[in-house]
């Protein structure tokens, strides 16, 4: 019955060789993932290691810069026991919508029968292991382990200590002269789903004076990772106009936090040197993010000078 097109994971050791911390306080841990594509997040995984386990869960939806694992929006929450150890396939009651390049987490608490919390996550012994050669023979040092982490992937929370990055302190959760520790051990599956996003192809910038007269030419600014926008000299007001691939899309401006509609002023003021101008473009399908691009206010081009009507001069001779 398991049906899912995406499996996001660090574990790639699985229980091939595992540990657990254990606690009388409350402990819970988190992998963080990023979608890379619009998708509905159905299930997760949860790793139990003793009989009669419940396991509590919760997905959050990323704010954008979040260093903790709950930053965000709470999404999906969930209970579940199980009255066997194992690995072990949890369902949403409601599918999550997930936009291509979001962040989320999937936080597990893990309580034992006794009341104890527990961390599942990978580990692997430095010295390599016994194991069985082609002919059924035992033989020292056969299998080698290797397990690896990165910063942002796993996350451990504690009473005491809160959220903190499992790749600092994977230390204190085993004898690091003898063993190496990886990631959590918690996936997330999901499900592709069919979403039309219009893409920026480029973004028009007509600036105004005071008096409403257009300065110099309508900039047209492809994006790129350093996309700027520079103004003319005597900017009052500028108006932008994203350019989309399907005629019928639409997108929101944001300009320094603040939102604008299409063709709308908007005022020099907060235009200043360094503000960013974020064009998102709209899903067509309700509950769906669409694409953002960035772009970078210039200082401004003195170059482009105001030229005001001219002055009459009476010569004197």
């Amino acid at each position: 019955g398991f049906d899912y097109d995406n499996n996001y994971q660090y574990d790639y050791m699985g229980a091939s060789f595992s540990l657990n911390a254990k606690s009388a306080q409350k402990v819970s841990a988190s992998n963080v993932f990023t979608a890379t594509g619009y998708e509905e997040l159905g299930a997760v995984s949860a790793t139990t290691n003793a009989a009669n386990s419940t396991v509590e869960v919760k997905v959050y939806r990323l704010n954008e810069g979040a260093a903790a694992a709950d930053d965000g929006e709470l999404v999906a929450a969930g209970r579940d026991s199980f009255a066997y150890s194992g690995f072990h396939t949890v369902a949403l009651s409601q599918p999550v919508k997930l936009s291509k390049d979001e962040r989320f987490s999937v936080v597990e608490t893990i309580i034992d029968e006794q009341g104890n919390y527990y961390v599942s996550y990978e580990a692997a012994p430095k010295d390599a292991q016994a194991g069985y050669a082609a002919d059924g023979s035992a033989e020292e040092g056969l299998v080698q382990y290797t397990v690896k982490s990165n910063k942002g992937e796993s996350f451990v929370w504690s009473e005491e200590d809160g959220w903190e990055d499992f790749k600092e302190v994977s230390s204190v959760f085993a004898d690091k002269t003898i063993m190496n520790t990886g990631n959590i051990m918690i996936k997330a599956f999901t499900k592709n789903a069919d979403v039309t996003v219009p893409q920026l192809i480029k973004l028009q910038v007509s600036s105004y004076d005071k008096t409403g007269s257009l300065l110099g030419e309508t900039q047209e600014i492809t994006p790129s990772a350093a996309a700027e926008i520079t103004l003319p000299s005597y900017t009052d007001h500028v108006v932008m106009v994203p350019v989309l691939n399907d005629p019928q899309g639409n997108a929101e401006l944001t300009v320094s936090g603040r939102t604008f509609a299409v063709n709308e002023d908007i005022p020099r003021s907060v235009l200043k040197t360094g503000a960013q101008v974020t064009v998102t473009t709209l899903a067509d399908t309700e509950g769906y993010q669409g694409s953002s691009y960035r772009f970078t206010v210039k200082a401004l081009d003195l170059s482009l000078i105001h030229i005001s009507e001219p002055t009459r001069l009476d010569v004197i001779s």
